[in-house]
Parts: C-alpha cells; structure tokens; sequence
C-alpha cells in the first residue's frame, strides 16, 4: 500500500469517526441513541453528515421523516420497514451525488418517505 493509500485512509476513517461523533451527540441532545438505529440507516447518516458537514441537519431530515411515517396508521415494523427503504434510496442518490462531481446535494435533501 502506498504513503498516498495510507493517508486517505486515515483521512477516510478520521472523517466517518467525526461524523459518527456528531450524529451520537446530535441524537443525545434529543434522548435518542444513534446507537440504536438500524445500521442501514446509521450508515447512510454517516455518509450524508461526511458529504454536508452538517449532522445537526441529517438528526433534523430523520426526525421529519420519522414524524411523517407516524402520521400513517403503520405497525412498528413497518415504520423501520419504510425508513430503511427510504435511507437505502438516499444512500443510492448520495452514491450517484458523488459519482458526478460530489456535489453533495442529494445530501442535503432529507431522505424521501416510501408510500404505504
């Protein structure tokens, strides 16, 4: 592995860290554990708050959409159903955001609800 291979790497890892760090602090001012999310949804978090710099605004999008999916008569199960479909859609819209120049601006968009 080359020094440049190294670096990013560490570079890589000291940002998702940071993100990670964010969101955790982010959620607990809200009593939240983003521990205890689904990692699907983690995971996506991570990269939107690496993409905007802005965890603060991926905690608000989550609980929008959380807020939305309570407004239909859904099971539990069918809550964190929809979420992940919904996270897994903008984690393919941030992958895409990324592939054409990093724009980030998927990222800044909250993940859009799945309709029942």
């Amino acid at each position: 592995m080359s020094e440049f291979q190294d670096v990013t790497d560490s570079l890589k890892r000291a940002l998702e860290e940071a993100a990670r760090e964010a969101l955790i602090a982010h959620f607990g001012k809200l009593g939240l554990q983003f521990s205890n999310l689904h990692p699907t949804i983690r995971a996506i978090m991570e990269r939107a708050a690496i993409s905007t710099g802005d965890a603060a605004r991926q905690v608000e999008s989550f609980v929008r959409l959380v807020a939305m999916a309570d407004q239909f008569n859904l099971t539990d199960e069918q809550k964190e159903y929809a979420l992940v479909k919904a996270y897994e859609q903008h984690g393919e819209r941030l992958a895409e955001s990324e592939e054409v120049g990093g724009s980030g601006l998927d990222a800044r968009s909250p993940p859009r609800p799945i309709r029942p």
